[in-house]
Formats: C-alpha cells, sequence, structure tokens
C-alpha cells in the first residue's frame, strides 16, 4: 500500500513539473512577418513620428475585456520600419485583433484619426507559423 502512495505522489509530481517547464505542448510561439501599406506604398512619418502595430487577443478582448489564457494575455507590438516591413517575435499561435497607429509626431497626432485604434479596427487575423501577414489598409472596410 506505501508503495502505491509513494508512486502516486511522483507520478503528480512528474506532471506538475511537466505543466511548470511547458513540456504539456502549450501554446506554439512563433514570429510574425508582414507590411503596413496604404495601397502599393509604405506609409510615411517624419523623423519625429512611428507607425506601430499592436496584436490583440481576440475575441476575448473584445467580448470580456479579459483573457482566459495566460499565453494570450498580453499584446505583442512591433514597430513598422520605413519599407512598411514590421516582425513580431514569441507570439502564440491564435486569432488577434490589430491594431495601427501613424503618429507624427510622437505621441499626439494619430495620422489614422483613430481608425484602426482597439476600439475601431475591424482586423482580424489568425496568427500561424510561417505564415505573413500582410495589411493593406486601403483594402479595411
Amino acid at each position: 500500500m506505501h508503495a502505491a502512495k509513494l508512486l502516486s505522489v511522483v507520478v503528480v509530481c512528474l506532471a506538475a513539473g511537466f505543466l511548470v517547464s511547458g513540456c504539456s505542448g502549450g501554446t506554439k510561439k512563433v514570429t510574425v512577418n508582414g507590411k503596413v501599406t496604404r495601397g502599393a506604398e509604405a506609409l510615411k512619418v517624419s523623423n519625429k513620428g512611428k507607425i506601430e502595430v499592436i496584436f490583440h487577443p481576440y475575441p476575448e478582448i473584445k467580448e470580456t475585456g479579459k483573457v482566459s489564457n495566460p499565453d494570450r494575455a498580453r499584446t505583442y507590438p512591433a514597430m513598422v520600419q520605413n519599407d512598411g516591413n514590421f516582425e513580431v517575435q514569441d507570439i502564440p499561435v491564435g486569432q488577434y485583433l490589430i491594431t495601427i497607429r501613424q503618429v507624427d509626431p510622437m505621441p499626439v497626432n494619430d495620422l489614422l484619426a483613430g481608425k484602426f485604434s482597439e476600439e475601431n479596427s475591424k482586423i482580424i487575423r489568425d496568427v500561424k507559423e510561417d505564415e505573413r501577414i500582410d495589411i493593406d489598409l486601403s483594402a479595411v472596410k
């Protein structure tokens, strides 16, 4: 009887160790590359401005304001380069609401007038392994 109890304690400890170490098949994280354009042109800002893309967990954030999966409990920002390209590293696969700000000068003037803010953005994309996310703002309704 004592051996069976010891064995069950060992099994529980091993299972807990796998959960803590992430060996339990947790959410896969990937790097996302993409490009933001309006038509075929990259968005432009002066040397006092910046363009940022932020991935927000969806639909949790829109429906409840909370995120149930701790792997998806944060946002994933990226700075857009002059050519429109961006990269987001270590983002869990899943669905995201994407917001974009074209701020020039920083931090006060969004040249997109909040059209792609968290409240107004209609850009929802699935993040998958080895898949680009290109966003043409002129095609977003």
